[in-house]
């Protein structure tokens, strides 16, 4: 904000420019007005028959994640999650950083949405998990966990949407 002060007629005037101060509240709003989901967020479905067909990835990621009554839990993303919050404040720092310049920020959540399916492939990786099972291990003819076809870990994404969360398709939710 810039102020100039005159004196006009005996009188004292002050003036202001508030243009800065309206361009940085402006980009903040936009600021607001994007967020990150992350998962399998393109519905794509497993090619499977009988009646596992047209099971999605994301309902079997779901599985995994919280174990069925026959498989233990294997906690993918949750591990992720912890990760991801665990190194997420730099990231928010700079996207505030460039919202307070009146820039918008796309970069750096770009660089969220990299750093998040990087870190996903690193959990899948480092296979933190309890073991499979002989049996399992028998049939699916190896011992690595969360990968058989690979479209589990191939199709997980992070993508920024330009809405509000509150404005989101609530089914997303």
């Amino acid at each position: 904000m810039e102020f100039i002060v005159d004196m006009k007629d005996d009188q004292l005037v002050i003036k202001y420019d508030d243009s800065k101060l309206k361009a940085i509240k402006k980009s903040l709003v936009q600021g607001t007005n994007r967020h990150i989901r992350i998962g399998w967020l393109n519905k794509r479905k497993y090619q499977a028959k009988g009646k596992n067909k047209g099971l999605t990835i994301a309902q079997v990621a779901s599985w995994t994640e919280f174990g069925t009554k026959h498989n233990y839990p294997r906690p993918h993303l949750s591990i992720t999650m912890g990760s991801i919050k665990k190194d997420m404040n730099p990231y928010f720092d700079e996207y505030f950083k460039a919202l307070l310049k009146c820039q918008n920020g796309s970069d750096v959540l770009q660089k969220i949405n990299k750093m998040s399916v990087k870190k996903y492939k690193d959990t899948v990786k480092r296979q933190g998990f309890r073991s499979l099972s002989p049996i399992t291990i028998k049939l699916k003819g190896h011992d690595t966990i969360l990968i058989n076809t690979g479209k589990m870990v191939d199709n997980f994404e992070s993508k920024t949407y330009k809405t509000n969360i509150h404005n989101m398709d609530k089914r997303a939710r």
